[in-house]
């Protein structure tokens, strides 16, 4: 998924850590839009119900929304959407990531 943070272009993705339990955990990063295409954060897990059961599988920007979708223990599908200004002083696309998410730049 395509964003801009502060007049910057980069570009958002999804991850999955898995343990030796075989327990999931999702996270978001945001990459540079121009090679050789860095990574520019790293988020905390997602917030998805079922925990370690859920693997997302989808990242879109609809409308005013962000929408993580995932599957949960190979039985249901389900959908995290998060509107980009929900929160008390957010102010756009990059502050949204850094309250949903929270990520570092480095």
């Amino acid at each position: 998924m395509e964003a801009a943070d502060g007049g910057r272009r980069h570009y958002v993705a999804l991850l999955h850590t898995r343990d030796a339990r075989g327990s999931y955990t999702t996270l978001a990063y945001k990459f540079a839009a121009q090679p050789p295409f860095g990574v520019l954060g790293v988020s905390r897990p997602l917030p998805l119900q079922a925990g370690p059961f859920a693997f997302a599988s989808g990242l879109a920007l609809v409308g005013d929304k962000v929408v993580v979708t995932y599957g949960v223990a190979d039985v249901e599908s389900r959908a995290l959407a998060c509107a980009l200004a929900p929160f008390p002083g957010a102010v756009g696309w990059a502050t949204v990531w850094k309250q949903w998410v929270a990520f570092g730049v480095g």
